[in-house]
């Protein structure tokens, strides 16, 4: 006897829709989303002026108010997107033009790392300019700031 289990993973788009009307008129921006097949719902904002523990739970009820768990369940974050964790989009570059960050490449999928810091103003226009290396090929962590 088999037993047909359906599960509804919750949609990224329906999440993804909720974020952006709920910060289109703000200084906020979105950095990422992910949705796990558990539908553990993690979402990462930043802003230039910092995040705010408010508006992050500002956020999370209108997520909330936007998806019904009667429907699909799930645990939702909502944070800033961490100071450890690589840039994932342009304005991530634009907030930090200026600051030290520690540079990870990647070369054939190896790993290694650059000991010197750069300053990330020149690291980005470097990137601008050349467009040579995806976004993925460059990983940058922030450091002491």
């Amino acid at each position: 006897m088999f037993v047909k289990i359906t599960f509804n993973m919750i949609s990224k788009d329906s999440i993804y829709q909720a974020v952006e009307q709920f910060i289109v008129d703000t200084d906020y921006f979105l950095v990422d989303i992910k949705v796990t097949p558990d539908n553990r719902v993690m979402v990462e904002i930043d802003s230039f002026e910092g995040v705010k523990i408010d508006f992050c739970a500002e956020l999370n009820r209108h997520i909330e108010s936007q998806i019904d768990r009667e429907i699909e369940d799930y645990d939702l974050e909502v944070g800033s997107a961490g100071l450890t964790e690589p840039f994932k989009v342009q304005k991530q570059y634009e907030k930090n033009l200026g600051n030290e960050v520690e540079t990870l490449s990647i070369q054939q999928d190896l790993y290694w790392k650059l000991r010197n810091q750069r300053n990330l103003k020149e690291q980005n226009e470097r990137y601008l300019s050349a467009r040579t290396l995806p976004l993925r090929m460059m990983i940058l962590k922030l450091q002491n700031i």
